[in-house]
């Protein structure tokens, strides 16, 4: 076996976990970021940990069918780390959502980059405003850096863990439905109080036609509230993606 082919097997095995991970990478994974800017980070990042990578690297098979496997198992890897990122991130689309029910703004839709597809105005503000967020406080190296650290929970050449990953999945979701309502609780409180009021005026007057005069109230004051909560709610959001950096490393 040739040297060359012994120095390119570390780097063919990272470039197949980071690379499918930096495909869903939040920040680079997204749809308007070119492909092969992707594919050329991923690159990069497959030169660079190439060299560490050597050391846990299994040797090059004889058998083409059992490189491939490889290749593919740690492909595999990669997209569900990457699929779990993804659902932290959802995180941002959840709180935008309840934002945009509890404001009277669910019907106002918008093209979301991030998320992709018609979605209400304040979740595709939330969705960028987080992924900004996120890049500037350096969370995507964070989170190469967590995505780098699974090579010893999960070395290359070995079978796919599916129950830990099943887990990871779960508590990915409840993690991001916990931390959704965590960041639009405001909301839900100014919604309940608010509705609840107008029940009460609406049986005390009722030759009122409550629902014009209360639309643009609640409109104003929803977004009032969303954007004095708007800073803490960005803030349990990056505190929630370091946890789930931290998890991995």
């Amino acid at each position: 076996m040739d040297r060359f082919g012994i120095e390119i097997w570390p780097a063919v095995l990272v470039f197949a976990r980071m690379g499918s991970f930096v495909m869903l990478l939040p920040g680079l994974g997204e749809t308007f970021v070119s492909p092969r800017f992707r594919l050329a980070v991923a690159f990069m990042m497959a030169l660079v940990l190439a060299p560490a990578a050597a050391q846990v690297a299994p040797g090059i098979p004889t058998k083409m069918g059992d490189a491939l496997g490889i290749i593919f198992m740690e492909m595999l890897i990669g997209i569900a780390l990457g699929a779990v990122t993804r659902l932290v991130m959802s995180a941002l689309a959840t709180a935008g959502q309840i934002a945009s029910l509890q404001s009277g703004l669910a019907m106002g839709a918008m093209f979301d980059p991030t998320f992709g597809g018609q979605t209400p105005q304040l979740q595709t503000f939330m969705g960028m405003l987080g992924l900004a967020a996120a890049l500037a406080a350096n969370m995507h190296h964070a989170l190469i850096e967590a995505a780098w650290a699974t090579y010893e929970r999960f070395p290359p050449g070995g079978r796919f863990p599916v129950n830990d990953w099943a887990e990871y999945a779960v508590l990915g979701i409840s993690n991001s439905f916990s931390v959704a309502m965590q960041m639009s609780a405001p909301l839900l409180v100014f919604g309940f109080l608010y509705y609840a009021a107008l029940g009460v005026v609406s049986r005390m007057l009722p030759q009122i036609q409550i629902f014009f005069v209360a639309q643009p109230l609640g409109l104003l004051l929803g977004l009032l509230v969303f954007l004095m909560s708007l800073g803490v709610a960005i803030g349990i959001f990056l505190e929630s993606l370091e946890r789930f950096a931290l998890e991995w490393s």
